[in-house]
């Protein structure tokens, strides 16, 4: 796999700094961002980051109760795979994937409305250490997402736990369908800082001018240290509904309007407040994260989280269970969507009872049997007699055949077309258990036309037509 190349220092700290009344937001120290790094990553392109190793970051939710187990608002688990398959969306093109863990349930009353702040002793700071501390309530290597009922003082905030051991993300439940939010919290928990930041007493403000040439350039320095972000006022509070920039006389230091020469802030970038613009990173946001990445992957003093997960986590399911034999199962595997799924037969194949494993490769698969395409937005079950091929994963070798001959219908009927042809003149005969399995089913049937439906459990339907001659 191509590696991303970059020139960093050392970072030795990490400093948490609120930025401001919208979100909580971790700060990475200066060193991270040198100048070289930016500028070398400025001049990168979209599809420099297809090739990129794979990262892939496991999401665990939690929903905070009172400690009685009692809330009005619960978190659900289409809630969580919605964020998750949002996420995918907008972070899979420069091959980083999420992979949802589950739900839990976190019963304690005095979490459930935080008050967020940069004080060692808020309502914030002890939530955080209560995670660190408390067995049960942390996914370690994961980032983690906690439900509650208000933030006072932000939307939501993310914060590394000491030692970079998981990430926690904290929002309000009335916000968990805001999905840009997330996308921006990510974003913090990849280094990225909002377009608009200052700095402690304003000490890091950016100018307009993109001309290196200029005195008066500090893109590269000041402000989210990202080129290809235009500067932005504090806060970047001044948009209009159709999220268009109006900069109502604001200036950079140097007197030069926000949107100078057509360089308007960014209003619909992800780490921007602009509620309901953010869309998109730049590439240069793109070129952070990565480098971010590769980075702390590499760096054992760095956040252990950012250790990567094998991609054969993705061909696993999020629950339910494979059917191997005994009585059939009613709980079919289900998998996250958010990607572009194709399920090709493999039905020719060697038995695999259970699904082969991801490393094996030699199993006979044919065509498409079923899509899913990346905006589908329902749970996606793993059939019998089907391999599982991810389109964004960019491989077109499938994985994880389940050709289980152990599986029996529980039932099913057969159609009998009485005109010889394909038409509503048919004759209905429904079958149980014993009759659909029979070994004489079709041997039994006068000579005509047929369609034989076959039940599962697992809501799989088989059918197939003949003509019985006798």
């Amino acid at each position: 796999m191509k590696k991303l190349t970059v020139f960093l220092t050392i970072i030795n700290s990490f400093s948490m700094l609120g930025q401001s009344d919208w979100c909580g937001a971790n700060d990475i120290e200066n060193n991270f961002y040198s100048e070289v790094f930016t500028k070398v990553n400025q001049r990168a392109s979209k599809e420099s980051f297809t090739d990129l190793e794979k990262f892939v970051l496991k999401v665990y939710f939690y929903d905070v109760n009172e400690t009685d187990g009692t809330n009005n608002t619960v978190l659900s688990e289409i809630e969580a795979l919605d964020i998750i398959a949002y996420l995918n969306k907008n972070f899979n093109a420069f091959n980083v994937f999420f992979k949802y863990e589950g739900i839990s349930n976190l019963n304690k009353s005095e979490f459930l409305i935080i008050d967020e702040g940069p004080d060692n002793g808020s309502e914030e700071a002890v939530f955080v250490n209560y995670l660190d501390s408390t067995l049960g309530t942390h996914e370690l290597g994961a980032i983690n997402i906690y439900s509650v009922e208000e933030i006072n003082g932000a939307a939501a905030y993310f914060k590394p736990q000491p030692e970079g051991k998981f990430g926690t993300i904290v929002i309000p439940h009335y916000r968990i369908d805001t999905h840009y939010i997330m996308a921006h919290e990510v974003g913090h928990f990849f280094s990225l800082r909002h377009v608009f930041f200052t700095g402690l007493n304003n000490s890091s403000v950016e100018n307009v001018t993109r001309f290196e040439s200029s005195i008066h350039f500090n893109a590269d320095t000041n402000g989210d240290r990202i080129v290809d972000t235009n500067a932005a006022p504090e806060g970047m509070a001044w948009w209009p509904d159709d999220c268009t920039y109006r900069s109502y006389g604001a200036t950079d230091p140097v007197g030069f309007p926000y949107d100078y020469q057509g360089l308007e802030p960014p209003v619909k970038n992800f780490m921007s407040y602009a509620h309901g613009c953010q869309q998109e990173f730049t590439i240069g946001q793109i070129a952070v994260m990565r480098g971010y990445i590769e980075y702390m992957k590499d760096n054992p003093d760095g956040l252990t989280l950012i250790a990567n997960n094998p991609v054969s986590i993705l061909y696993e399911p999020f629950k339910g269970e494979y059917y191997l034999a005994g009585p059939n199962v009613t709980k079919p595997p289900l998998f996250q969507y958010g990607f572009d799924y194709e399920f090709v037969d493999c039905s020719q194949a060697e038995v695999y009872n259970q699904p082969s494993d991801y490393s094996d490769i030699s199993f006979w698969y044919g065509g498409v049997l079923e899509s899913y395409d990346v905006d589908y937005d329902s749970p996606i079950p793993h059939n019998n007699h089907t391999a599982i091929r991810i389109l964004q994963l960019n491989n077109p070798q499938p994985r994880k055949c389940y050709n289980n001959n152990n599986l029996s219908p529980n039932g099913g009927k057969i159609i009998h077309f009485l005109d010889g042809v394909l038409n509503t003149n048919v004759n209905i005969i429904p079958k149980d258990s014993d009759e659909i399995n029979s070994e004489n089913l079709i041997e039994e049937l006068n000579s005509g036309l047929y369609s034989i439906y076959k039940n599962y459990n697992d809501g799989r339907v088989e059918q197939k037509t003949i003509l019985k001659k006798q």
